[in-house]
């Protein structure tokens, strides 16, 4: 699982659900995009997860505005062809399991499951 937060926020509570104020997400999700390329080129098996945490406006975990647009990144940037596509709307999370990991879809799903206590 990739955790980012702004840099300046590193010691608030809400770190997770705090914006940056420059109305910009595509420059921090194309670098997690390219952070995971990189990750998969050192580690051809590897899965990713993520959680859209709500922003401190948004009062339920359903389907959050983070989410939503991670989600069509996810869409975008990984193949169904190459990733299996998990998203849990009532949480805000999902999971891309890597075509060529050795766990089954059961068991990822499971390990996603337990990393995020539900």
């Amino acid at each position: 699982m990739v955790k980012y937060f702004i840099k300046n926020h590193r010691y608030s509570k809400d770190k997770f659900r705090l914006l940056t104020k420059d109305f910009d997400a595509r420059k921090v999700i194309d670098t997690i995009v390219a952070i995971s390329a990189d990750i998969i080129d050192k580690k051809p098996n590897a899965s990713f997860g993520f959680v859209g945490e709500p922003l401190l406006t948004e009062k339920d975990k359903e389907k959050t505005k983070r989410f939503r647009v991670y989600f069509k990144y996810a869409t975008k940037h990984f193949s169904p062809d190459n990733w299996g596509h998990y998203p849990y709307y009532d949480i805000s999370a999902y999971l891309l399991l890597n075509s060529t990991s050795q766990l089954s879809s059961s068991e990822a799903e499971e390990f996603f499951k337990d990393y995020l206590e539900i």
